[in-house]
C-alpha cells in the first residue's frame, strides 16, 4: 500500500488556512479601491509582494489557532521556565514611564532615604533682543529694545528626608559638631545626586529640572490644654497626639504591597483594579495610592482650627 504523505488539492475549509483565497480576496479589495492608479496585479508588483506576505501571516497564525492549547505553550525540555517566557506580567505590561507630576513625584519618594518629595514650576525667564534677534539669559545692558518670555517644563524639587523624628526641645539651641554636620551635608549632596539621577532617566519630552533641595527643619512649639473625658488613660492619649500632630505637620507617603491593595477599598468602599494598581511607572518598594500621595502636600501654613479638629 502506497503511505506517502501528499499535499492535498482540496482547498481548507477554514478560511484563514487558504492562502489562495485570501489572495483572490486581498485583490478583489485592491481593485474596487485603487483601480484607478493601480492596474499592475503580477507577483513582480511591490504591492502585491506586501499583500501576499500578509496573507501568509494570516495563514500562519490561523494554523497556530487550530493546535490544541497545549502543544502551542508546553516544550519538552524545561517546561515550567519556558511557559514563564510566554506570558508578560503585569508590571510588564500595565505599567508606564511617567506622564504626570503625580508619576514623577511616586518615582522620587521610591528613592532609598525620601520621604516625600514635590514639584514646581521653576520661574526662569529670559530676554530677547529685538535688535540683535538673540536671547540672553539677563538683561540686555544696551539700550536695544527688548521682550522677556518665561521658559515652561523646568521643575524645582524638594524633597524630605526619611529620617527617623525625634523629638527637640525647642529652647536646645545645642549647636551640632563638626562631624555631624559634615555627615549630613554629605548625605544631602547624595541624595540630590540620586533625585537627579532618577529624574533625568525618565524626565518627560521637553522638561527638564533646574533646582534640587532639602526641606530643612522648622522647630515649632505648641502650647494647648486638653481636657480628657472621664475614665480615659491619659498615657494612651498623649502619643495619640503627638501622632496626629506629626503626621499633620509632614504626611507620610506609604507604599503598600500587592496583597494589602488587591484587599484595600477607596472611599466609595469600590477595590482597586490591576489597571489602577500598576498604572504609572515601575517602583522597587510597593504602590501608592494617588489619594493619600495627593493629600500629602508640603505644608506652608498651620491653622489653630486644624489642630484642634485633629
Amino acid at each position: 500500500m502506497d503511505t506517502a504523505s501528499t499535499i492535498s488539492k482540496i482547498p481548507p475549509i477554514e478560511k484563514t488556512l487558504n492562502y489562495s483565497g485570501l489572495r483572490e480576496e486581498g485583490l478583489k479589495y485592491i481593485e474596487a479601491l485603487g483601480s484607478d492608479f493601480w492596474t499592475d496585479y503580477n507577483e513582480h508588483d511591490p504591492g502585491i509582494t506586501i499583500l501576499e506576505l500578509l496573507c501568509y501571516a494570516i495563514t500562519d497564525l490561523g494554523y497556530r489557532t487550530n493546535l490544541p492549547i497545549q502543544d502551542l505553550l508546553a516544550s519538552k525540555e524545561h517546561n515550567e521556565a519556558n511557559l514563564q517566557k510566554q506570558f508578560f506580567t503585569p508590571r510588564e505590561m500595565l505599567t508606564t514611564e511617567p506622564v504626570s507630576e503625580l508619576d514623577l513625584r511616586k518615582l522620587l519618594i521610591d528613592i532609598d532615604g525620601v520621604k516625600n518629595a514635590w514639584l514646581f514650576k521653576s520661574k526662569q525667564t529670559l530676554f530677547f533682543d529685538k535688535k540683535e534677534s538673540r536671547i540672553f539669559g539677563a538683561k540686555p545692558v544696551s539700550n536695544h529694545a527688548f521682550s522677556t518670555f518665561d521658559l515652561n517644563g523646568l521643575y524645582d524639587i524638594k524633597i524630605e528626608l526619611d529620617e527617623e523624628p525625634v523629638a527637640k526641645n525647642c529652647d536646645d539651641d545645642t549647636a551640632p559638631t563638626e562631624e555631624e554636620i559634615n555627615a549630613r551635608t554629605e548625605k544631602i549632596n547624595e541624595m540630590i545626586r540620586r533625585v537627579r539621577q532618577v529624574f533625568h532617566q525618565h524626565r518627560p519630552l521637553c522638561e527638564d529640572l533646574a533646582n534640587v533641595s532639602i526641606v530643612e527643619e522648622q522647630r515649632i512649639r505648641f502650647c494647648m490644654d486638653i481636657q480628657l473625658e472621664a475614665n480615659v488613660d491619659a498615657n494612651e492619649v498623649y502619643p495619640r497626639v503627638f501622632y496626629l500632630l506629626s503626621h499633620y505637620l509632614s504626611p507620610a507617603s506609604r507604599q503598600y504591597s500587592l496583597k494589602e491593595m488587591t484587599s484595600a477599598r477607596k472611599a466609595n468602599g469600590d477595590g482597586y483594579t490591576m489597571d489602577e494598581i500598576f498604572n504609572g511607572p515601575v517602583l522597587d518598594h510597593g504602590f501608592f495610592k494617588d489619594e493619600e500621595l495627593l493629600n500629602a502636600g508640603l505644608r506652608q501654613t498651620i491653622y489653630g482650627s486644624d489642630i484642634i479638629n485633629l
